[in-house]
């Protein structure tokens, strides 16, 4: 589950999976590109990589979603020497509560000449029926840039969505965990059409080259509940 950013010696340590974040706001049907706790980044998976993705987020006292997705990527530059990476992927909800909105993502990325950072325009939310479109709301464009500073990775961006406009923020680092890689993270991003902030800490956990385990716990930092999110993923490249 490699997610593809600027090559250099630091990020080359990294292990593919650890890199393969996902988004799933709390509560939300939007698809979930690749990022960090609630945040797009300007990260893709690995060239021809499919992940398939399971995710559960509770805020106790109001309920509960599970939700399915999958996700995948291309370097486009191996076929019409851009450079530039793609991604596209598929979400829905799950359980007795409810199938559905199914919706869709793409996300194109680039690199900057080093020490620049990754650029990337995405668009979330893309529902596929008349219904779905009722249910999961408007399309949520986005621009989000990535910069990796050694030490750690900052990101930033903006959401264009009509009905909910919004700032995010976030920063991550991957550390060795036995053999494995474990990556906290931690995000903000202004919710409910700029009215307030929410923040979140959580991390990735590379358990295997096709196995990662990400949880995190978001905050609303005015007035809303918890909610803890609970994800796995597996990665297969094709």
């Amino acid at each position: 589950m490699t997610c593809t950013m600027r090559t250099n010696p630091a990020r080359d340590r990294i292990a593919p999976l650890i890199a393969s974040a996902c988004l799933v706001l709390s509560g939300a049907a939007e698809a979930s590109p690749t990022g960090l706790n609630n945040i797009p980044t300007a990260d893709t998976p690995g060239h021809r990589q499919f992940v398939l993705q399971f995710s559960y987020t509770s805020n106790y006292d109001a309920g509960h979603d599970t939700v399915g997705a999958f996700k995948s990527g291309l370097d486009l530059s191996r076929f019409v020497f851009v450079p530039l990476r793609f991604e596209f992927g598929v979400d829905g909800r799950l359980g007795d509560e409810g199938a559905g909105p199914t919706a869709g993502q793409v996300k194109i990325a680039a690199d900057l000449p080093a020490p620049g950072p990754a650029l990337a325009f995405g668009v979330s939310n893309i529902a596929f029926t008349d219904a779905d479109r009722e249910d999961a709301g408007q399309l949520n464009p986005y621009v989000v840039v990535s910069q990796d500073l050694e030490l750690l990775r900052l990101h930033a961006g903006y959401a264009f969505a009509a009905d909910n406009q919004a700032a995010f923020f976030g920063l991550d680092r991957t550390f060795k965990l036995g053999e494995t890689r474990f990556t906290p993270r931690f995000d903000i991003t202004q919710i409910q059409d700029q009215a307030q902030w929410m923040g979140s800490a959580g991390f990735i956990w590379g358990l295997t080259k096709h196995v990662a385990l990400e949880a995190w716990v978001s905050q609303p930092f005015d007035d809303g509940q918890t909610t803890f999110t609970l994800k796995i993923n597996l990665g297969f490249t094709f």
